[in-house]
């Protein structure tokens, strides 16, 4: 199953990485928002889970979030953050039904998060 992971802190992406990978997951990472909505726009029909952070150093994860539902409106997202999130965006993942980890988060609640989306291993 791939996984996006659009997170900027390098430490954090490495390490979503790492955890994916042991957890049987094929994570496509980018630090770059930019970069990995360009990617997504070409690949979004083998992406089955993407993990969006809120606030990236080249856009933010309420846009990340949008655009991904633009490309794709069945798409399974999570959106983790460090930071609070704005009431019109924490109000439109609630009426989505998108789960939102506040950082930092204990990995099980990551995966299971995960497979709440659909994104279970066969």
């Amino acid at each position: 199953m791939n996984v996006l992971v659009i997170e900027d802190n390098n430490e954090m992406n490495l390490m979503l990485k790492l955890t994916l990978v042991e957890f049987g997951y094929h994570p496509v990472c980018f630090l770059s928002a930019a970069k990995a909505i360009a990617y997504y726009r070409q690949n979004y029909h083998s992406i089955q889970v993407s993990i969006v952070d809120n606030i990236l150093c080249d856009g933010t994860g309420e846009q990340c979030f949008f655009d991904i539902i633009r490309i794709n409106p069945d798409a399974k997202v999570v959106v983790i953050s460090g930071s609070d999130l704005s009431n019109t965006f924490d109000q439109s993942l609630k009426n989505c039904s998108v789960p939102v980890l506040k950082k930092p988060f204990p990995i099980s609640r990551l995966i299971a998060c995960i497979e709440k989306t659909g994104g279970v291993i066969p």
